[in-house]
């Protein structure tokens, strides 16, 4: 694992390994997600009964498809050795890349735009900007300029903590999610099920597609209304454990396991609620013990399934 990094295409310390790994993409076509799911099998794949169908959840913030779109919130069905995407976040615009991620505020009300809601000035994300600032990302968003779509569950909770007051800026990857965990952890109360995320078939792809829109929209119906925040929080993380087990009723029902993997999933209210979903549904919940679910195990998964793909096609790296 000496010098290669946590996606393909990131290298680092040995000149040498950025040659291999791109002739490793180019041959095996090694994309990030696939690492994702691929890590249940050394960390835990013994507890999942063998050849029957697995539902995997991989949710984390930032993962490149080869369209240049970013992922970050899948689900995968993984049956007898082959794997194959189910279903999806709906996209929403990430406008300015990395300016998104540093400034949530603007992942914000970039998912306002897509969600055809109003930059209300009593939202926390809408006040933490200028109004030039506003009115340049509104021209930014509505002619689309370096808006690149993502699907990332990452980025919708970074979004979500703006919107209910979360900071405005953030200097490491997470801190926003970090914090909206922190204010779900406060609530006293186990909350009602108040938000639902719409799943829906696109028929040009037949991948199921999860709509957060009628999400965002109660979440700022909450905010306005002067709803704790600690409640809207709660509520939020228990709709998207809520969606797993809806893919999983819709997508797999004969799935007897359900595997999480991704940096959200170091998210442990997250993780709480979904098994606590989950195991009542009576399926087995294959969690990370050792590795974690971020992108040290996103790294390891990649490296197994390029020297599977290596093997069966009888290559030798240069």
């Amino acid at each position: 694992m000496r010098g290669i990094g946590h996606g393909s295409g990131q290298v680092h310390q040995r000149p040498d390994a950025r040659e291999q790994l791109v002739w490793v993409s180019e041959r095996v076509g090694v994309q990030r997600h696939d690492g994702g799911f691929l890590i249940d099998d050394p960390d835990f794949g013994a507890v999942a009964p063998l050849g029957e169908p697995c539902l995997v959840a991989c949710f984390d913030g930032t993962g490149f498809w080869p369209d240049g779109s970013i992922a970050g919130g899948e689900f995968f069905v993984v049956a007898g050795g082959n794997t194959r995407r189910v279903a999806h976040l709906a996209p929403f615009p990430l406008p300015g890349g990395d300016a998104a991620i540093r400034y949530p505020w603007r992942t914000a009300l970039a998912v306002l735009h897509a969600a055809g809601l109003p930059w209300h000035d009593r939202l926390p994300a809408v006040r933490a900007a200028s109004d030039s600032r506003r009115r340049l990302l509104r021209q930014q968003l509505d002619r689309g300029l370096a808006c690149t779509p993502t699907t990332s569950m990452g980025r919708l909770f970074d979004a979500v903590a703006a919107m209910v007051g979360g900071p405005a800026s953030v200097s490491f990857e997470a801190e926003a999610a970090l914090w909206l965990e922190s204010q779900a952890a406060r609530c006293l109360h186990d909350p009602a099920d108040r938000y639902r995320f719409l799943l829906s078939a696109a028929a040009e792809t037949s991948l199921l597609t999860a709509d957060w829109r009628p999400v965002v929209a109660a979440i700022v119906g909450d905010v306005l209304a002067g709803m704790p925040t600690p409640e809207i929080a709660a509520g939020f993380h228990r709709a998207v454990a809520r969606l797993i087990d809806d893919v999983r009723q819709r997508l797999a029902p004969r799935a007897s396991a359900v595997g999480l993997t991704g940096g959200v999933f170091q998210n442990a209210l997250l993780v709480e609620h979904s098994l606590a979903r989950l195991r009542a549904a009576g399926r087995d919940v294959l969690l990370h013990h050792l590795v974690p679910p971020n992108d040290g195990g996103l790294a390891l998964g990649q490296a197994l399934l390029a020297r599977d793909r290596l093997a069966a096609a009888s290559l030798s790296p240069p």
